[in-house]
């Protein structure tokens, strides 16, 4: 199997047969409520599997199984019967609160970094689960979590990197 029909979220016994390659997803469209501060699907797919800190990714030789694309764009969306993804599992609260808004990138980091949580990109967050998340942020990495971007170098294979500017 070639690199580039090889899933970069490798977990072969769930990828389908199907691959696209990074370059292909580089302009789709996604929605920027349910992925707040997102710039590319493929900032989103990175975040969405925990994968904050990547070295520079050939577009063109980096690939997708259209079963990983689809599971980690999946959108969730608000309502006033959807509740809180953290107030039980993380802070204790005996009953979930009603989600106000999706987990931003700056959120998730800090969720991934300081409580263990995965995968909570776009997730549903209520305001008093996000105001206890706010609170571990680090002063120092607040300029990270604040400026967190991918940029794509323009040489002719097409790669992207992810920097913290």
């Amino acid at each position: 199997m070639s690199s580039a029909n090889r899933c970069f979220f490798k977990n072969e016994e769930f990828c389908s047969d199907t691959f696209m390659s990074f370059h292909e997803l580089r302009h789709d469209r996604f929605s920027s409520t349910f992925f707040p501060g997102a710039q590319s699907c493929i900032e989103i797919m990175l975040v969405r599997s925990d994968l904050f800190y990547q070295p520079a990714l050939r577009l063109r030789r980096t690939s997708v199984c259209t079963k990983h694309k689809e599971d980690l764009l999946k959108e969730f969306r608000q309502s006033k019967y959807r509740s809180c993804s953290l107030c039980v599992p993380c802070f204790g609260k005996s009953v979930a609160s009603v989600a106000v808004q999706n987990i931003a990138a700056s959120i998730a980091l800090t969720l991934y970094e300081k409580l263990q949580v995965q995968h909570s990109y776009g997730k549903l967050i209520c305001r008093r689960c996000r105001e206890e998340v706010v609170k571990r942020i680090d002063s120092v990495r607040h300029l990270f979590h604040l400026i967190f971007r991918i940029t794509y170098a323009s040489d002719r294979l097409g790669s992207m990197n992810i920097n913290l500017l």
